[in-house]
């Protein structure tokens, strides 16, 4: 169960290097002209108005993300992501480094999951489309014993500040859990 697990956790991240490392190979020559002819740069993040201060300037920009989990029950789903500038595996990919929590209330007690996980983030260029990104990750999941897991996840900007984001969580326990949530600016 763990191996099998845990191969499908991996062939899930190989899958996702090979679809950003190849989108990034057919971003060659000719298409640098056409995205930087047609496609507007994206705007910069700004921090909340009562900082003022530009949040692009940010060290390592940082997000809180707030939601639902969808499967197996409707719970808590909730984290912080920051980016790490100039660490990556490929030069397409940006790492992210994200802290979840899972939390459900049910008749059996309170269960909560908490998944710290690596990430590798790819942001396509595509004309017309901004915003876009998807990725995965894997890392230890704490909870009542911790454990070996992965996660996939795609999202799209919303605004300069607001985003949506989906997520599948995969541990070694044979757990498998979606998740909706809103990702801000902080």
């Amino acid at each position: 169960m763990l191996r099998s697990r845990i191969a499908s956790t991996a062939l899930a991240g190989a899958l996702l290097l090979g679809i950003a490392f190849s989108a990034g190979a057919a971003n060659a020559e000719g298409t640098q002209y056409l995205k930087a002819s047609l496609v507007k740069p994206p705007l910069p993040y700004t921090a909340p108005s009562s900082c003022g201060a530009p949040f692009v300037n940010s060290p390592l920009p940082l997000h809180l993300r707030l939601g639902l989990t969808l499967t197996p029950n409707v719970d808590f789903d909730g984290g912080l992501d920051v980016i790490v500038p100039g660490l990556h595996l490929l030069p397409q990919l940006k790492t992210r480094v994200d802290l979840d929590v899972l939390a459900g209330v049910n008749f059996k007690g309170i269960s909560t999951m908490v998944p710290l996980t690596f990430d590798q983030v790819y942001t396509p260029s595509l004309t017309g489309v901004s915003g876009f990104y998807f990725g995965g990750g894997i890392g230890p999941f704490f909870g009542n014993n911790v454990h070996f897991g992965g996660k996939v996840f795609a999202g799209a900007s919303l605004t300069n500040r607001l985003g949506i984001e989906g997520d599948a969580y995969f541990d070694d326990q044979g757990d498998t859990v979606l998740g909706l949530m809103l990702r801000v600016a902080i």
